[in-house]
């Protein structure tokens, strides 16, 4: 294709996107989906983890944890069950 071409489809792709932007701006029916999914997830994992907790210790006690993969499980129990506290720990940071 040829550079104008693309620089047109481009223009268009973003005039399309501005179009539906605030269609998109007060996109309520999302927001409640994306809060349903949420607390469908940390209800879904809390087991999990709970499960998880019980492998790494018998891991330990057997001598074969590794750290990495202790590491990854403590960032991965702060992404599900932290999220929140942690946005808003970022943002008083930056002052939003």
């Amino acid at each position: 294709m040829k550079k104008s071409t693309l620089v047109h489809a481009g223009m268009a792709a973003a005039f399309t996107a501005l179009m539906f932007a605030p269609m998109l701006a007060g996109a309520e029916p999302f927001v409640q989906a994306g809060t349903a999914a949420k607390s469908f997830l940390v209800a879904l994992f809390t087991p999990v983890v709970g499960i998880a907790v019980i492998a790494f210790a018998v891991y330990a006690l057997c001598a074969k944890l590794h750290w990495m993969l202790i590491i990854g499980a403590i960032l991965g129990v702060i992404g599900i069950f932290g999220h929140e506290q942690v946005v808003s720990m970022f943002r008083g940071w930056v002052g939003v």
